[in-house]
């Protein structure tokens, strides 16, 4: 709050209030300002931006005007409101990469994130992905079996690692539960093997 009355009486008010007319004051949400010959005109500010907490302190400002502090963070606010935010950088729809299924009608299966994930992140931000561990899905893999991992980068700059889950159940071939059978009577299984076309 920008101003308080005391219990017995007492009428504070912040400095910062004093230039609402000409600054955007609103954008600081409790600021303490001091001046010394060294630091120059100085601010030490909080404000919330996208839900996200900022303490900031400003020091060496111009002391041609007494707001140059309070101008000099607010134009540093706005910079992070204008050009950062959380982004999401995986959900379950990030596709990475496809890899072959051993023996199932399902030929390829395809990984993508396991988990939401998102970061405070420059609105520009480009993340590329790497993704490490099996080539393939072997026979009798189950779902919530571990894949791998994906680690996803700025640049060269590790942000995250998220692990990769089979998130679907894989019909292989010979899947046949024979604890389920009648074992009165006889059956007759036919197996053909199919060759790897590649």
């Amino acid at each position: 709050t920008k101003s308080y009355k005391t219990t017995n009486g007492l009428n504070l008010k912040s400095t910062i209030s004093n230039y609402d007319n000409i600054l955007q004051t609103n954008k600081i949400d409790g600021a303490k300002s001091g001046f010394t010959k060294e630091a120059g005109r100085c601010l030490a500010s909080i404000t919330n931006l996208h839900d996200v907490n900022y303490l900031l302190v400003v020091i060496k400002s111009s002391t041609e005007y007494p707001y140059n502090a309070v101008k000099d963070t607010i134009n540093i606010y706005n910079y992070y409101d204008e050009n950062y935010s959380y982004q999401s950088i995986l959900d379950d729809d990030t596709f990475i990469k496809e890899i072959p299924i051993k023996l199932s009608n399902n030929k390829s299966y395809k990984i993508t994130g396991s988990e939401n994930i998102s970061l405070y992140l420059k609105n520009d931000t480009k993340v590329n992905y790497v993704y490490e561990g099996v080539d393939e899905i072997s026979y009798k893999t189950k779902k919530g079996a571990i894949l791998g991992t994906i680690k996803i980068y700025e640049g060269e700059k590790l942000l995250e690692t998220s692990i990769v889950y089979l998130e679907e159940n894989i019909k292989y071939y010979f899947d046949i539960d024979i604890s389920k059978l009648d074992t009165s009577k006889e059956y007759y299984i036919e197996v053909i093997l199919q060759g790897d076309k590649n």
